[in-house]
């Protein structure tokens, strides 16, 4: 986990936002499951500390991030801090439960 925490910044900039965005717009299924390393490997950069610690971060109410990524591409978030991943799930299956 050592090596996770010192990907970290402050920043999740347009640049990164796009790449994500990008990324989960190709990607034709309901559910995708990524690592929060795979995430930094998508926007070949690193997350802020709130993306590690607050499942709030990654929330749809998280407006200023996520319509400019996940939710632009139709997805929900979920972070699993057990596991250091994000399940995105497609905004239109009903039967997943969000923040």
């Amino acid at each position: 986990m050592n090596d996770v925490i010192s990907k970290v910044s402050n920043k999740f900039t347009k640049e990164k936002q796009d790449k994500l965005f990008y990324y989960l717009n190709d990607i034709k299924k309901d559910k995708i499951n990524l690592t929060l390393n795979e995430i930094c490997s998508i926007i070949d950069s690193s997350l802020s500390k709130s993306a590690y610690t607050y499942k709030e971060y990654w929330s749809d109410r998280n407006r200023g991030i996520a319509l400019n990524s996940w939710i632009k591409a139709g997805f929900f978030a979920k972070l699993d801090l057990d596991n250091q991943s994000v399940e995105f799930y497609e905004i239109n299956n009903t039967s997943i439960d969000t923040y």
